[in-house]
């Protein structure tokens, strides 16, 4: 659980304050302009008279932007530093466009603040949900809106209310702090309960436990013994290792739908797989994106499936993602040998070519 400090003085003490100080200076600046260079304006006035316009928009001046894609207040930033550990290079990840970020693969901390299973996970199934379980969502405003840009991500205050919300755990993955409270109590078990609960009756269902550093410290053997995938402190540590699991177990969804259908061949022909299915042979790209994709990538992956074609290794290549993200312009622009597809549009798709092959 990410603990924060709460206000010094509440909003309307600080209002009161800045109606005072103003009043204040505004006296000083009429005495020393008027009792003491008489009604002449110096380099006091006009300090003075700065300070006097700066105080109505001093709440605005709290706000800091890193990059494109982060932009919080001064409180929210020292929560992290102080509470969840971040450092420069978690700054300079949310600061990344997405596209960045997934070819930045070794930027992060070194730091000994995470701990738990060392393989990615090699389940055949893809997620498209994230459930954060923790006390206080608010905290983590800015780990969800990125976590959005890859999945949809639902928020839970308690054990109970997080095990409700999966509706899908075979395309979910579990968020949860490690101490929350609950029924007004401080319950320090509160994430290894969760994971107790999760393995009794969702037991495919990853789970990754976001805490403070302290709680890492003190907490992580049980957790990690429980079933966790991973226990940090750093959201830089959390979103890659999510970024690889997701990846390797879409790709192990995607082989596992490959094999059902007929022999296949992995990294030949210039592509991820070659499928031989009803006679033919079909070349699939593997493509873990879950937005639009930009055009670099998208180009490459049909290039290479085209070039598979055109060089006579292939008949046709699918490019397989985990939903459909692809927009009207970059199917229309598609060369006919290539088809864009969800990996929940293949089984269909294979059924559908073995049908219509030649015996």
């Amino acid at each position: 659980m990410h603990h924060a400090d709460k206000p010094i003085v509440p909003r309307w003490l600080s209002g009161a304050i800045y109606v005072t100080a103003a009043g204040i200076l505004l006296l000083l600046l009429g005495v020393h302009v008027t009792q003491v260079w008489d009604w002449q304006i110096d380099i006091t006035a006009f300090a003075l008279l700065g300070v006097l316009l700066v105080i109505p928009v001093a709440e605005r001046l709290r706000k800091v932007k890193v990059g494109k894609y982060l932009e919080a207040d001064f409180d929210a930033l020292r929560e992290r530093v102080e509470h969840v550990g971040y450092d420069v290079s978690d700054l300079r990840d949310f600061a990344l466009s997405p596209e960045e970020r997934a070819g930045s693969a070794s930027v992060g901390d070194d730091r000994p603040v995470a701990s738990g299973a060392g393989s990615p996970i090699a389940v055949s199934r893809t997620i498209r949900w994230i459930v954060w379980v923790d006390d206080k969502p608010a905290q983590n405003r800015l780990e969800i809106d990125e976590l959005q840009r890859r999945f949809e991500v639902v928020t839970a205050t308690s054990t109970r209310e997080g095990l409700a919300k999966i509706d899908s755990p075979e395309e979910t993955l579990v968020i949860t702090d490690a101490v929350r409270i609950e029924g007004n109590t401080r319950n320090v078990h509160a994430g290894l309960e969760l994971l107790h609960a999760l393995r009794e009756r969702f037991p495919a269902v990853p789970v990754y436990v976001y805490c403070g550093l302290k709680t890492v410290e003190e907490h992580s053997q049980p957790l990690t013994a429980a079933g966790a995938r991973l226990v940090t402190a750093s959201f830089t540590e959390l979103a890659r290792r999510i970024r690889t699991d997701t990846r390797a177990s879409f790709e192990a969804e995607l082989a596992a739908l490959l094999y059902r259908h007929g022999k296949v061949e992995a990294q030949t022909a210039g592509v991820d797989f070659v499928l031989e299915t009803g006679g033919r042979r079909i070349g699939v790209e593997a493509k873990d994106f879950r937005r639009t994709p930009k055009p670099e990538p998208f180009d490459a992956a049909v290039t290479r499936l085209d070039g598979a074609v055109e060089a006579g290794k292939t008949d046709e290549g699918f490019l397989i993602t985990p939903r459909d993200v692809f927009i009207d312009k970059q199917r229309a622009r598609t060369p006919p040998t290539v088809r864009l597809l969800s990996i929940a549009e293949l089984p269909h798709m294979l059924s559908t070519e073995t049908a219509s092959s030649p015996p």
